[in-house]
């Protein structure tokens, strides 16, 4: 291998390891982004709060939260392999 190659495999090892962590970095705050909006509106209007959380929050969130962590959990596989 030449030195151009070298630092081609380099440099893709190192975006792939910072794209892992941004990938991690944005599942947690996607949870702390719900987090906060449930409990802002279970806090400000008590129970009707509460159910337009259910209604509103939770249903989309039932398919997307599993899909990211199926798609951070292959990223993380695929890095490490």
């Amino acid at each position: 291998m030449d030195a151009r190659k070298v630092c081609d495999v380099f440099i893709l090892v190192r975006v792939i390891i910072y794209w892992v962590t941004y990938c991690l970095v944005l599942l947690f705050l996607k949870g702390i982004v719900i987090g906060f909006t449930v409990g802002f509106l279970v806090n400000q209007l008590s129970w009707k709060g509460f159910l337009l959380s259910i209604t509103s929050v939770a249903p989309q969130n039932l398919l997307i939260v599993p899909a990211y962590l199926l798609i951070v959990a292959s990223s993380m596989i695929f890095v490490f392999m």
